[in-house]
């Protein structure tokens, strides 16, 4: 039977064990995890995470941020978690965020209905191996240089989108 908890500050480390085999899917709850860490008193990134623990190991979790969105990683307990995450936040969920199945079980158990979303779309995710990157053959030669963008790009990025 796992134990369903809302996390605090000091369990950044078992969060991050789960999550990081799990990068290209939790890249939200590692970065505001980061940002913000794991006190909610509803500031920008901070959310209420509930974890699901078997054996003293991460198994799922669920957040709930400061902005009313959901954000699941939870391959296992994905109904209690949601619950617990929403409850102990307090606030009222404006969005959801996972892999598509998960989702999908969230909204029901929600009761949301086609009339209700405002947008439903499936975001495919990417990872590329290190090993597998293939730098271009101007960079490779130090012919061009990669920099940050600055202010004077924003019209030219910008235009690229």
């Amino acid at each position: 039977m796992a134990e369903i908890r809302i996390l605090r500050s000091g369990d950044e480390v078992v969060l991050e064990a789960f999550l990081l085999p799990r990068i290209a899917s939790s890249m939200f709850l590692i970065g505001n995890m980061r940002a913000a860490g794991l006190e909610d008193k509803g500031q920008p990134y901070q959310g209420t995470y509930a974890a699901a623990f078997e054996r003293g190991e991460v198994v799922g979790v669920v957040a709930h941020y400061w902005n009313g969105n959901l954000i699941l990683q939870a391959p296992a307990h994905l109904d209690a978690l949601w619950r617990a995450a929403a409850e102990a936040s307090g606030r009222r969920v404006r969005g959801i965020l996972g892999a598509e199945g998960q989702v999908a079980e969230a909204m029901d158990g929600l009761g949301v209905g086609e009339d209700t979303i405002q947008l439903d779309e499936t975001e495919n995710l990417y990872s590329l191996e290190l090993t597998e990157l293939v730098v271009p053959e101007g960079l490779r030669s130090g012919r061009l240089r990669g920099r940050r963008i600055e202010a004077r790009d924003v019209d030219l990025v910008t235009a690229w989108r």
